[in-house]
């Protein structure tokens, strides 16, 4: 598994982001972008959330190749019959609840955890 400043290079990398492009679209500094990029300069989540939101716009697929590079599978890869088989009987169980209050048109689960992927 890769750290999240070397996913966030790569990933930059691989949809041909600049650094200058991002970084001017976000307001901030080349420097510190280079830093956050590196793993020199810290960043909040919700920096983080920003960079990748512009990134997304830039790139479309961006956010999704970033999160598969963070987990080092590609979920989305596998089709859906494929995921359920190598769910446990609670990620199932949490699945089902899920798809039955998107159904019902719920926002919110009740306060019940959803939790598909196991880290």
């Amino acid at each position: 598994m890769m750290t999240i400043q070397q996913a966030f290079k790569e990933t930059m990398d691989s949809f041909n982001i600049q650094n200058k492009k991002l970084a001017e679209a976000a307001g901030k500094g080349e420097r510190h972008l280079s830093g956050v990029r590196s793993g020199r300069a810290n960043t909040t989540i919700s920096e983080l959330e920003r960079y990748l939101e512009l990134c997304e716009e830039m790139a479309p697929g961006f956010r999704r190749e970033f999160g598969r590079r963070i987990a080092g599978v590609d979920f989305f890869c596998v089709s859906a019959v494929e995921a359920v088989e190598q769910m446990n009987p609670e990620e199932l169980s949490n699945l089902i609840f899920a798809i039955s209050e998107k159904v019902r048109g719920n926002k919110k689960s009740n306060n019940r955890e959803i939790e598909l992927v196991r880290g």
